[in-house]
């Protein structure tokens, strides 16, 4: 474990605070809320207890709500929900278990069983859509197979299929022009990967293999002035690679 850290700007300048969130012991994830104007963070501390840190004056922290529930075990997505109004958080359980937690009638809600034929899960990414106004999910299942959960007729659904599988690395994003969520990726052979939806789901593995193989993380971002989504990595080399979109063809970049 360590401190946990958060940095922003204020008068034009960064700041850090390092103070008021205490000590962190695993995973970590942010959303931004609209209804505080502020960021949030959900994270695993040194017991292992899911904690929500939001600020309300100043930062307020708890884990009550998330004890009954078990320990953190693995990754953390948190998304806001606007037909919710509040930050939601999607969670792997100590025992492999994904968890989503949500506010509803002022209260927090644990939902896991919809979730529960995707068995042990090892990673987690959330985004809200707009178009289903619901979060949806990717999920990374430690025998290598990505699950894609979205809720359709008030229900949640499950496709263990469309997607195949994969080493890590997940990312999503939300496409407006697609009206449809997106997922990048990394391959079962190290490289980044694309899935989106044209009619049905399709996976570009072609398009980044230029730039090597992945290592680490992968961080994806819509861009609304390109009207498309973009994705940051690094690779083998250990250089910082941009991916984009302009005139309708793949540039890339090195950072």
């Amino acid at each position: 474990g360590g401190r946990l850290h958060f940095a922003y700007v204020a008068d034009g300048l960064w700041r850090c605070d390092s103070d008021s969130l205490g000590s962190i012991g695993g995973a970590l994830a942010a959303a931004y809320s609209p209804e505080r104007q502020h960021a949030e963070a959900f994270f695993a501390d040194p017991d292992g207890d899911l904690v929500h840190a939001w600020v309300d004056g100043g930062w307020r922290r708890q884990s009550s709500a998330f004890m009954p529930v078990g320990k953190v075990g693995g990754a953390i997505a948190a998304v806001h929900s606007p037909a919710r109004r509040h930050t939601e958080v999607f969670w792997v359980r100590a025992d492999g278990r994904l968890v989503h937690s949500y506010v509803e009638s002022g209260a927090w809600q644990h939902h896991h069983e919809s979730f529960a034929a995707a068995g042990s899960i090892v990673e987690v990414a959330a985004v809200y859509s707009p178009a289903r106004e619901h979060t949806e999910v990717f999920a990374l299942s430690a025998d290598g197979r990505l699950h894609y959960f979205y809720v359709a007729g008030g229900a949640w659904r499950h496709d263990p299929q469309s997607l195949g599988t994969a080493r890590g690395g997940l990312s999503a994003t939300y496409s407006p022009i697609r009206s449809h969520a997106e997922l990048f990726y990394v391959s079962q052979d190290g490289h980044l990967a694309y899935a989106f939806v044209n009619v049905e789901w399709r996976c570009d593995a072609e398009t980044f293999r230029s730039a090597g193989r992945v290592r680490g993380g992968v961080a994806a971002v819509y861009a609304p002035q390109r009207e498309h989504s973009e994705v940051f990595f690094a690779d083998d080399d250990g250089m910082l690679r941009y991916f984009f979109v302009e005139g309708g063809v793949w540039r890339s970049s090195t950072l």
